[in-house]
């Protein structure tokens, strides 16, 4: 995946000399990618979450893929162009489909939003959150099933998962070859 966004980047913004910087993060857990352009920063900054790119997640083709990267690039260019952020408006959809995107505002994938993953121990139903579960919480379908529709430790989800905080950056190495 970093070959591609590399590859793509430089197509797409290099050529236009737009300056940009390429971030890989395993903490945004709500979205595929984002184009940050801070007030007074001098580039672009496309960050990409490896949750979802590294199929840890919801299993992404190469086409969603591409099709993410080149709509993070669509945003890029248009603000770098006017001048104002264009969110998903009809020039931002013309500049994406002109680079090869569809112009589609959500990658069609259904979007788990949680960093935690949690498992029943005996149903092995599995349930995501944003924070760690720090008091019990059972399996309420299997409390309903096998206990009288009461709460049991024996039904309590276990951690089975955390895909951690850390921010991993990648600085652009604009001499590495596109050649696939």
């Amino acid at each position: 995946m970093k070959h591609l966004v590399e590859c793509l980047c430089q197509e797409h913004l290099q050529s236009r000399n737009i300056p940009y910087r390429v971030e890989y993060t395993n903490k945004g857990v709500g979205y595929l990618g984002k184009c940050i352009r801070r007030r007074y920063s001098t580039y672009f900054i496309l960050r990409f979450s490896t949750l979802y790119f590294n199929g840890l997640y919801d299993r992404l083709d190469i086409d969603q893929i591409k099709d993410t990267i080149l709509h993070e690039i669509a945003h890029a260019i248009t603000y770098h162009d006017t001048g104002v952020n264009h969110g998903h408006d009809w020039l931002w959809k013309r500049v994406a489909k002109s680079i090869g995107g569809t112009g589609e505002v959500r990658a069609n994938t259904e979007v788990r939003t949680g960093r935690y993953i949690y498992e029943c121990p005996h149903c092995h139903r599995q349930i995501t959150r944003r924070r760690k579960i720090t008091r019990g919480l059972a399996c309420g379908e299997c409390c309903e099933k096998y206990n009288n529709n009461k709460y049991s430790k024996e039904f309590e989800f276990k951690l089975v998962k955390d895909y951690g905080r850390n921010t991993i950056i990648e600085k652009s190495n604009l001499a590495k070859s596109c050649v696939a």
